[in-house]
C-alpha cells in the first residue's frame, strides 16, 4: 500500500472507513461540500 499514489491510499483509507464507520460517509461528503464553498470563495476573492 505504501507504494500507491497518495490519491489511491486516501480512496483506500475512505473507502475502508465508510464500510466501518457509517457516520463516516456523511461527515466525509460534508466535508467535501465545504471544502469546494472554501475553494470557490477563496477564488473569488482572487479575481
Amino acid at each position: 500500500m505504501m507504494y500507491l499514489s497518495p490519491s489511491l491510499r486516501r480512496d483506500f483509507l475512505d473507502s475502508l472507513l465508510k464500510s466501518s464507520f457509517p457516520v463516516y460517509e456523511k461527515l466525509f461528503s460534508e466535508y467535501k461540500k465545504i471544502v469546494k464553498q472554501r475553494n470557490k470563495a477563496l477564488k473569488n476573492i482572487n479575481e
